[in-house]
């Protein structure tokens, strides 16, 4: 018969923050470069699932969004208890054709998997300085000869050599890939694909 009561009912949650983001002062476009991070729960609680994946993007600025390049994804396994830290390294590679200051930014339980409450929104944090990235020379590989049968039938197998030339001034590094086409037109729209070849070797400027 007595009135009701009411009794304030808190879920434990962990509360996961990068620490600190380090990387190279100095590094060229399409390099792979060396990254480690720190993160730390600053919750109440560990969490309540022991695997996540902490992700790590380049940025023109400390601010992660959508225009930001990502360079890799490593999974922590283990938990972490309250107050505990760990340290992850990785060797990532830099996005061709870029140049500039970047920020290497990390980001902790970068899919949402760990329980934090109301704190999901503090789990990025960045490099101090922004790495100066020297925009690697450009190759430029071209198609400059091809040699094969004037005349063939359906069914028909047929050998094609073709040369490749890379005319850029710089290095163009493999792997790739070469696609043969049998088109009605000069244009690979629509045509048939015949085959795909993987180049597995660099070619520097001026190769073939």
């Amino acid at each position: 018969t007595s009135s009701l009561g009411s009794i304030n009912v808190l879920r434990p949650y962990a509360d996961l923050v990068v620490e600190a983001v380090t990387a190279p002062a100095a590094a060229q476009s399409g390099d792979p470069i060396p990254v480690s991070w720190r993160v730390r729960n600053q919750g109440i609680a560990a969490p309540e699932t022991g695997t996540w994946v902490d992700r790590i993007v380049v940025s023109t600025d400390i601010v992660l969004d959508a225009g930001d390049t990502e360079l890799g994804r490593r999974a922590h396994s283990g938990g972490l208890a309250q107050g505990g830290s760990y340290t992850m390294q990785a060797t990532l590679t830099l996005p061709d054709g870029i140049g500039g200051s970047f920020y290497i930014l990390a980001t902790a339980d970068a899919f949402n998997s760990v329980f934090e409450g109301q704190f999901d929104n503090n789990n990025t944090q960045g490099t101090l300085q922004p790495v100066s990235v020297i925009r690697r020379p450009d190759p430029d590989l071209q198609v400059t000869t091809i040699i094969m049968p004037e005349n063939a039938q359906p069914g028909q197998t047929i050998g094609i050599d073709w040369t490749v030339t890379n005319t850029g001034s710089g290095e163009a590094r493999a792997p790739w890939t070469d696609l043969i086409y049998l088109s009605s037109t000069e244009s690979s729209i629509g045509a048939t694909l015949l085959a795909a070849i993987q180049r597995t070797v660099g070619l520097g400027p001026d190769q073939t």
